[in-house]
């Protein structure tokens, strides 16, 4: 009876011992912006034990001649950025790696093997990470330009058919080495229908000035417009993006506690298309004149530069994170504008006078700006799958020396030098929210 009490409180004793060790070992173990992360402890605090110090338990045929414990970590909250190169902890296969293979039960790491657009990664040479996004954007628009009064007291200004909201999507890919350098290439696209709106109360009276030395099918032009029954104004506007971008990891900002936030510098080439076209037309119901007069505008802006930016990423809480990014670069702008009045059946109106009389009102222009264009972007991700995370966040994206539709409408139709001159003082202010997952492989 003696032995067997004794034989317990040995076993006992030894279990206490092995939970004891393996608390020691979870209270040296940290959250980083990385992930989950063990800490070995100090050389001089590790303390060997000998043979003699291990009690000794009888061995009986039931049990095995040895057991093998084994730990497994559970998904940790994603820092989402890779550990910078040269970080004390690193995966099996050398990346260096916040969590390494533990973080997911797949073989992914729940830390970042790079920063910027992805940030899921694999335990392995590299990542690559795809995502899609989509995109919920609104427009700052040009300075009202007054076109057209009524009898009623009412003006009819050029911001009146402004386009609610710019519907697209996002896609990038990224790939990243285990130092945190690689590249990245992404495309994003704003598609809007068009708007139009209707403006009557006749008698209308045009603010478009130089009309009335226009001709159109034997009819004054500015005629034309002031006996209309309405005017119907249409916009529409196209934006799309495309840039390649070099990445490197820049490690743990030095005003944080190494883990809490991650930098990522980016440098790279950028274009950015900008279309807008913007017709005013006006309908007339008398036979004298034209039932149809077009006045159409188009502008195209093509942005080709360099730019240099930074992203920024903080582990939150659990799986959550806050990132943070800005780019700015210069352009060169090739632009390139057209106008012209028609009666909607393809007859331009004429120069009635001047050095240019009989010459079609049909003009087009080309011209080469510098241009600047600057974003800025605040997101939140939640990693909830493995290899797997969401996104949501707001973006500004802010473009000078571009031209805008409505701002090439002359002050006088009849100097054709005048009206064939590009202006490029315009700026163009997009922001809005995005939404979307991205994919480790």
């Amino acid at each position: 009876m003696k032995c067997t009490i004794f034989t317990a409180v040995v076993v006992a004793a030894s279990f206490g011992l092995a939970m004891s060790a393996s608390a020691q070992y979870q209270n040296n173990s940290k959250y980083s912006s990385y992930g989950y992360q063990p800490q070995e402890a100090p050389a001089d605090e590790i303390q060997e034990v000998s043979p003699s110090d291990v009690p000794m338990q009888p061995k009986t045929n039931d049990e095995p001649s040895s057991v093998m414990a084994e730990q497994h970590a559970p998904m940790q909250p994603s820092a989402l950025y890779q550990a910078p190169a040269g970080s004390s902890h690193a995966s099996s296969s050398g990346c260096a790696s916040s969590s390494g293979s533990a973080g997911y039960g797949g073989g992914c790491d729940s830390g970042h093997c790079g920063v910027g657009g992805g940030g899921l990664v694999r335990g392995s040479d590299r990542n690559v990470v795809f995502g899609l996004r989509g995109l919920v954007f609104e427009r700052d628009y040009e300075d009202d330009r007054g076109l057209a009064s009524n009898s009623l007291g009412q003006s009819l200004f050029s911001t009146d058919n402004e386009i609610d909201t710019l519907g697209g999507f996002e896609t990038f890919i990224g790939v990243r080495n285990c130092s945190g350098i690689g590249w990245e290439f992404s495309y994003f696209g704003l598609f809007a229908d068009r708007t139009d709106v209707t403006f009557s109360g006749a008698p209308l009276y045009t603010n478009l000035r130089g009309l009335g030395d226009l001709d159109l099918i034997g009819s004054d032009v500015a005629a034309t417009f002031d006996t209309s029954d309405n005017y119907r104004i249409y916009r529409f506007n196209e934006i799309h993006n495309a840039e390649f971008n070099l990445l490197h990891n820049a490690g743990c900002a030095p005003t944080f506690r190494c883990g809490s936030m991650n930098v990522e510098w980016l440098a790279g080439i950028r274009w950015f298309k900008f279309s807008e076209d913007y017709r005013i037309t006006a309908n007339n119901f008398l036979t004298t004149y034209p039932a149809q007069t077009l006045y159409d505008l188009e502008v195209e802006n093509n942005l080709v530069g360099v730019q240099l930016g930074a992203r920024a990423e903080r582990c939150l809480r659990n799986r959550l994170s806050l990132s943070l990014g800005a780019k700015f670069g210069v352009y060169n702008n090739d632009i390139y504008t057209r106008q012209s009045i028609t009666d909607g059946n393809g007859t331009f109106a004429t120069a009635a006078v001047g050095p240019y009389a009989g010459s079609d009102y049909a003009l087009s222009s080309t011209k080469d700006e510098v241009a600047t264009l600057g974003e800025l972007d605040l997101g939140l991700n939640w990693q909830f799958a493995e290899c797997w995370r969401a996104n949501v966040g707001y973006r500004v994206i802010g473009v000078s020396g571009v031209a805008l539709a409505p701002e090439q409408i002359p002050y006088n139709f009849a100097d054709f030098d005048n009206t064939n001159r590009i202006r490029s003082n315009g700026d163009l202010l997009l922001h809005g929210a995005y939404f979307g997952v991205e994919k480790a492989f």
